[in-house]
């Protein structure tokens, strides 16, 4: 990540839905109008959104998120809004642990069938926005073991990243709020000349 990058630090998460592995957990859809979900206090099969706080790099664990220990073969959603002032280009990378769907206002922008932890790499995609806001969802289909996505869009975007914005969405009555994330920092070490070790 380079110092300038704006990572996504509030997602919506709607999680954890049994399910299929790989391209069968994301081939099946598990809420309806999946590429336009919108968050709300009203759960989905049982299942109720949660407000998540990302840490510095724009990642959060869906297991520690809904204090699970694991959730082998379960599919979680995330819904996070951008805003820009007009119409511009950028590129966003996408973290997941495992496989990954992501739709740009209810299009389909990405798809990557991948075993993978989140830290392992990032894909990334580039996105046209709208002017105002632009609701982005994830998919995202755990195989087993972590279980977690992040986000974050790239300083080496066309044009910079100047004016844009990341927000969840306004959180509804009856939506639960979970505790930000610990920040992570990660910068160049400087030992002096005659360090003592």
């Amino acid at each position: 990540q380079q110092s300038n990058d704006l990572p996504i630090r509030r997602w919506d998460v709607l999680a954890a839905f049994s399910s299929d592995t790989a391209a069968a957990a994301l081939d099946s859809a598990e809420v309806p109008n999946e590429a336009r979900l919108t968050p709300g206090g009203t759960p989905v099969h049982g299942v109720r959104w949660r407000s998540a706080a990302a840490d510095s790099l724009g990642r959060v664990d869906v297991l520690a998120l809904l204090g699970r220990r694991s959730l082998d073969r379960s599919v979680a959603y995330a819904v996070a809004t951008v805003t820009t002032p007009g119409e511009r280009t950028v590129d966003l990378a996408i973290e997941s642990d495992d496989d990954v769907e992501t739709w740009l206002n209810g299009v389909l922008v990405h798809r990557h069938v991948v075993t993978r932890a989140v830290w392992m790499e990032a894909d990334t995609v580039t996105l046209r926005l709208a002017a105002g806001r632009n609701r982005i969802v994830y998919k995202v289909a755990n195989r087993d073991g972590g279980f977690g996505f992040g986000g974050r869009f790239l300083a080496s975007s066309p044009g910079g990243l100047g004016g844009l914005a990341t927000t969840g969405t306004p959180i509804a009555v009856g939506m639960a709020v979970a505790p930000a994330a610990p920040a992570v920092t990660v910068g160049p070490v400087r030992i002096p000349e005659r360090a003592v070790l």
